[in-house]
């Protein structure tokens, strides 16, 4: 499908999706996807509603840069349902600390994935370790 890139007043780019396209992948507590857009780019995202109704995708710095896209680009985007527990891969490195201290792997495992996704997972591990401020 076609969209149109677009800018909130906060800076924000995004793009609109229809309730009809967007109705397939929404579950009540799970509106998580992988979006490609032009058929290369392929990253995380959640379809968040809008208060006009419908949904948008947030478009971040990096996946613009990427597809080398901006305010006013037309893209092609597709989507299909992210089944990944904390919406992108875990860093290599969380998961070496996971893997040699059980504690932590324990209180990281023990969070909802509303609390565990989106989040910066090294700092937050380290903060539920009592290692941060």
């Amino acid at each position: 499908m076609e969209f149109t890139v677009q800018r909130f007043d906060g800076g924000m780019h995004y793009f609109v999706v229809e309730t009809a396209v967007a109705a397939p992948f929404i579950e009540p507590d799970n509106k998580k996807v992988l979006c490609t857009i032009n058929d290369q780019h392929e990253f995380h995202a959640a379809f968040m509603p809008k208060k006009e109704g419908g949904y948008y995708i947030n478009l971040g710095q990096s996946i613009r840069n990427q597809a080398k896209i901006r305010e006013g680009s037309s893209i092609r985007a597709t989507f299909r349902k992210d089944h990944s527990r904390y919406q992108f891969q875990m860093p290599e490195v969380l998961a070496e600390v996971l893997r040699a201290d059980c504690e932590a792997e324990e209180i990281f495992a023990g969070l909802p994935p509303r609390e565990s996704t989106g989040i910066d997972l090294s700092h937050q591990c380290c903060k539920i370790r009592g290692k941060t401020d």
